[in-house]
């Protein structure tokens, strides 16, 4: 028994039910370099370097005839041929045809990988071996004044990779266990790799309610009665330095921000809804999107907590009768009242002073929590750990 005062609460009888999570996210850049040599490319392939053979091969511009293979690469990744403005240098030939092959600055044809939808950027090197995230292109005898072929010819691979323009990560991370009346915050992070000129762009984002399977849009909602803050962040002083709600957002070439997403989890939420929140960060300079998103679960469940438990003034009395205010709260308030509560409820004593009942809050396991009961008499906590 533990004794509290003005109140004694006998010890709790929690039970837990944890609902289910499942999601998948979709990569939309794992397409961007997907080439094979062959002898004609298909409708939505581009054609980008020409071969004579697949070994010890000489080189030819794609505009020239000559040669049967062809580097056949899926759109929309497609080559410009000296560009005065190039963010994926591949390689250049000594000529248009019957070439040999080196870096990017090596000679006067020069290759330069484009993505055609302006989503992102191909980075290529020259190496033995091709490392995690690259796709070899093809391979050459030398780093310059070169032969080449295909990937299993030469020693010497063609090795890139795709990087979008911008790139987005959520912290904590893209599932969220929370529980009704929980303040949350989620930091979202934008990595501009734009290095041409500053980067316009629009922050906003969706929000679905899931219910028993059932699926509603309830982004004003959050909108205009939810949302805490939606801010440019700075994390040096922990301040919101500006609001991004339908404002335009400029990044200088290659700068990163932190937006912070904080809101408040609807009270009236039942156990195992989800709120579905999709991030849209839209470029206005390169006119795309791009998204990520972020699912609060109310991965907590019911707990059970029966209380036993009387109320006696300053001499000992019992008091019948009376009105008790149940409240529970964060652990680290100071005062568990009416406005710091995440749960409330409303009883009174009986004709012996006594509370004998059983509330049933949704909570979040492996936390602890404040509970208080609270009359015009008097105040009295206690912790509920449900770590």
């Amino acid at each position: 028994m533990k004794k509290l005062y003005p109140f004694i609460i006998l010890p709790f009888v929690l039970l837990f039910f944890i609902s289910g999570y499942s999601s998948k996210y979709v990569d939309l850049y794992d397409t961007h370099l997907s080439c094979e040599w062959k002898t004609s490319c298909a409708g939505d392939e581009n054609d980008i370097l020409h071969i004579s053979s697949l070994t010890n091969a000489h080189f030819e511009l794609p505009t020239q005839t000559n040669y049967p293979y062809k580097l056949c690469c899926k759109k929309p990744l497609s080559v410009n041929i000296n560009p005065k403005l190039c963010d994926g240098e591949f390689i250049s030939l000594s000529a248009q045809t019957n070439a040999h092959a080196g870096k990017y600055g090596d000679y006067n044809y020069k290759l330069c990988l484009n993505d055609t939808s302006r989503y992102g950027f191909y980075t290529c090197e020259l190496k033995n071996s091709c490392g995690l995230g690259q796709v070899c292109l093809l391979s050459l005898s030398s780093t310059t004044n070169a032969h080449g072929g295909d990937c299993n010819a030469h020693s010497i691979k063609v090795c890139c990779n795709y990087t979008p323009y911008i790139e987005l990560d959520v912290f904590p991370g893209n599932r969220v266990e929370t529980s009704p009346g929980e303040i949350v915050e989620v930091y979202l992070y934008v990595k501009n790799n734009y290095k041409f000129s500053d980067n316009e762009v629009i922050i906003d984002f969706k929000v679905i309610h899931n219910s028993s399977n059932t699926f509603k849009d309830v982004t004003d909602q959050w909108k205009n009665i939810y949302l805490v803050d939606f801010c440019e962040f700075d994390t040096n002083t922990n301040t919101c330095i500006q609001d991004v709600l339908e404002k335009t957002i400029i990044f200088t070439p290659n700068e990163n921000k932190t937006i912070l997403f904080k809101v408040l989890i609807p009270r009236e939420a039942k156990l195992k809804d989800e709120f579905n929140v999709t991030f849209n960060v839209t470029s206005k300079t390169l006119g795309n999107s791009y998204e990520t998103f972020v699912n609060y679960a109310l991965g907590g469940g019911e707990v059970e907590i029966e209380i036993n438990a009387y109320a006696m003034d300053s001499q000992g009395n019992k008091l019948p009768n009376i009105d008790v205010n149940i409240y529970i709260c964060k652990e680290n308030v100071e005062w568990c009242d009416e406005g710091a509560a995440i749960y409330k409820y409303t009883t009174n004593t009986d004709e012996n002073g006594e509370i004998n009942i059983t509330i049933n809050p949704v909570l979040i396991l492996g936390k602890k929590y404040k509970l208080s009961l609270v009359t015009e008499k008097g105040y009295s906590e206690t912790i509920i750990d449900l770590t």
